[in-house]
């Protein structure tokens, strides 16, 4: 997970190797106790989705608590989520965006539940494997040539050096031989 930034109600991160309907990996709020390590893999009961949209479309937000965090095993799903913790994330997700441009706004469409979570992230896993992977693929051909053009261009350029250096040669010759 990626960190539990400064006024988020849990630690905000991502589902590995996912796909979310706005092309980044999917987000997840992890409810927590306590702060998880930055950067961390943590197990994760999903219980809900908070269904968002924002200035570039869709972007659920997975809610998720830690699987060996016994001060959360009654939370288990959507019903079992406490309001004030519903409301404090909802909150949160509807004004977050405020203090951002003028072009920025997230609009809350409301709270689905368990089932619909784990298919959203079936269907998360399914676009990355569909798309993501084949991006990666792609976005490593273009590195791999781009790495050649640069060397193929150094190589352009040292040629042309020499070929300069070679006519400069030749002028000379030429000319003392004239």
């Amino acid at each position: 997970y990626q960190r539990r930034v400064h006024g988020y109600p849990g630690n905000y991160g991502f589902i590995p190797q996912t796909l979310g309907e706005d092309g980044n990996p999917m987000d997840v709020l992890v409810l927590s106790p306590f702060p998880l390590t930055f950067q961390c893999l943590v197990e994760v009961r999903v219980v809900a989705m908070l269904s968002l949209v924002d200035e570039r479309g869709p972007d659920s937000k997975i809610i998720g608590v830690p699987m060996k965090e016994p001060r959360m095993n009654e939370i288990q799903d959507l019903q079992t989520l406490p309001a004030h913790v519903k409301s404090e994330v909802e909150n949160f997700f509807l004004h977050f965006k405020d203090l951002e441009d003028s072009q920025s706004f997230c609009r809350v469409n409301g709270w689905e539940d368990r089932p619909a979570a784990l298919s959203k992230i079936k269907q998360g896993h399914e676009l990355f494997f569909l798309f993501g992977l084949r991006m990666d693929t792609a976005e490593n051909k273009i590195h791999h040539l781009e790495r050649e053009n640069t060397k193929l261009t150094e190589q352009v350029s040292s040629l042309k050096e020499s070929v300069s250096k070679l006519q400069t040669q030749m002028a000379k010759l030429l000319a003392e031989r004239a």
